[in-house]
């Protein structure tokens, strides 16, 4: 996988683990078809078989997308096990794709252990071949057109072409998410009158604008690198500004609740303060009333 990954360096950074499970079996629906000696597995049962992979592998906590390509070695009992469409033909890969998931390939071992052989037997797996069908999905997962599968099989490492399109792909998305973010937050701040905006915050605002600009420039000159780069700058810095701190605790925190919290604390302490003023506004008047009357 390191040719493929070094070729997209610039627009994923991707870091791959690897994990080995004994004795997981799948709940999958297979029939046995006696004329080709084979379990079938049709494509609507494949589904469901992605919730007990899910909770075999283990969890595994990360803030960024997750990628699963599973093997799985077809046990003896129901060997060889084959895909099929839902036009009946077999699948040349005998895997399947999840968008957004992963893959899953099934893995018919060439021979197992015979009655005697002393046990455990190694159980050779061509992972060349293997890794083949998974970089053609990685490819799909991560945007090619699926018009590539094919070549992506045979030819593993991205062209130039297809680098050019993920970079121009993902430029687009940076810039629209960075877009979407400032007219968030010119919406947030015209609402929110008595909002204060701090120094960093309307620096890193200048910044997004800035680096967008220069990005729609570089792409207009082809320079797809630089203008990805630029957009990336433009997409962190809207980012990091809308969700500071400090006005995410105004937009939780509009004028209404402010009303509603204010209110129970501060008038048991007025009445008080109404009272008394209501007698000291009788005092002084009582006092007032005989020197009127004298002067009558």
């Amino acid at each position: 996988m390191k040719p493929f990954l070094d070729k997209i360096s610039m627009v994923a950074k991707v870091h791959v683990k690897s994990q080995v499970l004994f004795f997981t079996p799948l709940k999958l629906t297979r029939r046995l078809d006696p004329k080709k000696g084979a379990y079938i597995a049709t494509a609507d049962q494949l589904s469901l078989i992605i919730n007990p992979i899910e909770g075999s592998r283990g969890f595994q906590a990360s803030i960024r997308p997750v990628l699963n390509f599973v093997v799985f070695v077809v046990p003896q009992n129901h060997h060889p096990l084959y895909i099929y469409d839902e036009q009946g033909e077999q699948l040349e890969t005998n895997s399947f794709l999840v968008p957004k998931w992963g893959g899953v390939l099934f893995y018919n071992v060439a021979k197992f252990p015979e009655p005697g052989d002393a046990l455990p037997q190694p159980v050779e797996i061509d992972m060349h071949s293997v890794f083949e069908v998974f970089l053609a999905q990685f490819s799909l997962l991560v945007g090619l057109s699926d018009k590539n599968y094919e070549r992506a099989v045979f030819q593993p490492v991205p062209s130039h072409f297809d680098v050019a399109f993920l970079l121009r792909r993902r430029t687009q998305d940076y810039l629209s998410m960075s877009s979407s973010s400032l007219h968030s937050l010119s919406e947030l701040l015209s609402k929110i009158s008595n909002i204060v905006v701090k120094d960093e915050i309307g620096d890193l605002i200048y910044s997004s604008v800035s680096h967008a600009k220069r990005s729609f420039d570089l792409l207009e000159r082809g320079d797809l690198e630089s203008a990805f780069q630029h957009a990336e700058a433009a997409f962190l810095a809207s980012e990091k500004a809308f969700f500071d701190p400090s006005l995410l605790a105004l937009l939780y925190f509009p004028d209404d609740q402010k009303y509603a919290i204010y209110i129970p604390l501060f008038l048991p302490i007025s009445l008080p303060v109404v009272m008394s003023l209501q007698g000291l506004w009788t005092y002084y008047r009582k006092r007032k009333m005989p020197k009127a009357e004298k002067q009558d």
